[in-house]
């Protein structure tokens, strides 16, 4: 439909945009004298630590549709960058009109703004790119009663494993009982925050049902079901065999307990760790690289056995997790052709080539699955296992309100501190945690 021109003028000049930091960018294209003329004018929210990219992303659209050969059309494009990114869900619910044609927003905003009447949806083409090339995880953030309402940005926001391979194999850590068996024989620990209600459905969202609806505020979650009960036998067998009997896992949040992991001190001389397993996301991969030295290595969670109610082993299941992602949306428009390049823009913001460029720039995990095979990506072993996490991963913002957390982690502390109260057992410390989680 379009070709490249190569009469393309562009321009920046500062802007405030409704108080906030911001940029202009006018474009002109000349492909033919007699060609029709259109403007088409583009607002842009997201974070200024992005403007730059953004605008060389901008700037490179415009040239690249210039020109339409097919309806002779020159087109000049005016872009405007104002940074909302946090505000965005309040700010457009307020005033509609408001809104940035464009913008960005974390996926847990998704089902308000699309009840507000803020999202156009994508659909066609859009729709089909979408689903073929970006990370399922995201695309399903993206995704409200079967319409998509924007281009995956990042799908950075989860959890998987860190170990040390100079003591640990990729067997090794294929399952908790092996990797368990190992580090109790070689006197190392594995560490994961088990009173941390983020961590903690890692055992239970397998078998469980656990979603929330943003907004009708109704939570479901059946983790004290059979098979439920089954997981939770299954983790509290491995914490009374590995964190009350032989100390070998630590109750922790990975981020605090970097210095655990070190092989070196300060001097550069080697010095023996004390942890060489444990679980958090990519905030955590810069340190843990310096940490473990050549032995720095990652990959999905685990397997782990659940248990019976006669205490027999049932088959491994794997450990799940939380997934987040940031999305690029465009506003509901009346004007057809204003939607169509609103949406163009954001798929050209989110290509293949464009995400590795963020990743190199802001250090973002891509979403789209060209951009995770690239030679820069594929280097970061941190995204490589959370991209293998990913088919075991839940929405987070699907999935829990404000009312799991606090029930979860009691249940995880009751488990890890082996204190269910006066009369109380498992069953009635996950009973109550679900109670309490379903309000």
């Amino acid at each position: 439909m379009f070709k490249k021109s190569k009469f393309v003028f562009v321009a920046l000049a500062g802007l405030l945009l409704a108080g906030c930091g911001g940029s202009e960018v006018t474009t002109s294209g000349t492909g033919s004298e007699d060609a029709t003329n259109k403007r088409i004018s583009l607002t842009v929210w997201s974070s200024l630590e992005d403007l730059t990219l953004q605008e060389e992303l901008a700037a490179e659209f415009a040239e690249d549709y210039a020109y339409d050969p097919e309806t002779n059309t020159n087109y000049e494009f005016k872009f405007y960058f104002g940074d909302v990114f946090v505000d965005a869900q309040k700010l457009i619910t307020q005033d509609i009109t408001t809104a940035a044609d464009v913008f960005v927003l974390p996926d847990d905003q998704i089902q308000v703004l699309k009840t507000a009447g803020a999202l156009a949806p994508f659909r066609g083409a859009f729709a089909d790119d979408i689903k073929e090339n970006y990370v399922a995880s995201a695309v399903s953030s993206a995704t409200l009663d079967g319409e998509i309402y924007g281009y995956p940005y990042t799908a950075d926001n989860g959890y998987f494993l860190y170990y040390n391979s100079n003591y640990l194999t990729a067997e090794d850590v294929a399952s908790m009982d092996a990797m368990m068996t190992k580090l109790d024989s070689i006197d190392k620990k594995f560490v994961m925050n088990l009173k941390d209600g983020w961590y903690l459905p890692s055992f239970f969202s397998s078998t469980g049902t656990l979603t929330y609806d943003t907004v009708t505020k109704i939570q479901v979650c059946d983790y004290d079901n059979a098979e439920g009960m089954n997981n939770a036998r299954g983790f509290n067998k491995l914490v009374v065999d590995h964190l009350v009997g032989s100390e070998s896992i630590l109750s922790s949040g990975l981020t605090g307990e970097i210095a655990g992991f070190q092989t070196k001190d300060e001097s550069g001389n080697p010095v023996e760790p004390t942890i060489v397993a444990g679980v958090s996301g990519t905030w955590d991969a810069a340190a843990l690289k310096v940490a473990m030295g050549d032995g720095y290595a990652a990959a999905k969670l685990p397997t782990f056995t659940p248990i019976d109610e006669a205490g027999a082993a049932l088959e491994q299941r794997q450990m799940g997790s939380f997934a987040g992602a940031k999305i690029m949306a465009v506003k509901i428009q009346e004007d057809a052709e204003k939607l169509f390049f609103a949406q163009l823009l954001a798929q050209y913001m989110n290509s293949a080539d464009a995400q590795v460029r963020r990743y190199i720039d802001r250090n973002y995990g891509p979403a789209n699955l060209a951009s995770l095979e690239s030679e820069e990506v594929q280097a970061d072993l941190a995204l490589q296992a959370l991209a293998a996490q990913a088919p075991f991963a839940m929405v987070q913002s699907r999935a829990v309100g404000g009312t799991f957390w606090d029930p979860m982690a009691a249940f995880g502390t009751a488990v890890v501190e082996q204190d269910f109260g006066v009369d109380g057992t498992l069953a009635t410390a996950l009973q109550e945690a679900v109670a309490a989680i379903v309000g």
